[in-house]
């Protein structure tokens, strides 16, 4: 298993250092992406960069000890991960997440493998899936805006951090439901937390950045990168 593991990881230094191009939104679906997620389908360039192997090494034993030892992946183990300094690198994180995601699946055997990528996919679903929330791209005179729509938005709680690559939101959102029984309506109300990352738009400065909150809609508008200058 160490052997194995030790060429797993020879052949992922050597896949990723191509820089070959690949979309986390073309190849984690089969078929066109949720409409939540429209607004990110754009193409992004995918630059050559040294991914910090060591921290991705030592998050793998990490993983590998817990699920050893019966514990089960939540979250956490893979916000720890994926985190602020992950995102604020010079490659293009966004990019990376799927490569990343196969060849740790490749580096794990039997139920080790099912149980995370069974974790994988809950925390891909809760941080990245915008699925459940409309996310709208438009341009228009040199700046670029990001609209969120999400039902229910406690507005006074919402978080919106933002910087050169990724959108970070921890909000919570309320919903009403109703049903009818045979003393009438009955009404009920709940209450979920969230938090979602998202790519920069293509093209926009993320350190322009500015947040605005009204209603249900979250807006971001971006400056647009400079050209460079041949």
């Amino acid at each position: 298993m160490k052997e194995r593991a030790m060429w797993t990881l020879v052949a992922l230094l050597a896949l990723l250092s191509a820089g070959e191009a690949y979309y986390i939104f073309g190849a984690r679906r089969k078929g066109p992406p949720p409409a939540g997620t429209r607004a990110w389908a754009e193409s992004r360039p995918v630059p050559s960069y040294q991914e910090p192997w060591r921290e991705l090494e030592d998050w793998r034993k990490t993983l590998d000890n817990r699920l050893s030892g019966g514990g089960v992946l939540n979250n956490g183990d893979f916000d720890s991960f994926f985190n602020d300094s992950f995102f604020d690198r010079r490659f293009t994180a966004f990019d990376q997440l799927e490569r990343i995601h196969r060849e740790m699946m490749d580096a794990f055997e039997g139920q080790k493998k099912r149980e995370f990528g069974d974790s994988w996919d809950k925390w891909f679903s809760d941080r990245l899936d915008m699925g459940g929330f409309d996310t709208r791209v438009s341009r228009a005179g040199g700046k670029i805006l990001m609209t969120i729509s999400i039902p229910g938005l406690d507005a006074k709680n919402a978080e919106i951090n933002v910087n050169r690559d990724r959108v970070r939101l921890s909000f919570s959102a309320r919903s009403v439901g109703g049903e009818k029984n045979a003393r009438g309506s009955v009404r009920s109300e709940s209450e979920e937390s969230f938090e979602k990352i998202l790519p920069v738009p293509s093209g926009a400065d993320g350190n322009t950045a500015r947040v605005s909150v009204k209603g249900d809609a979250v807006t971001i508008t971006f400056a647009e990168k400079k050209k460079a200058k041949a």
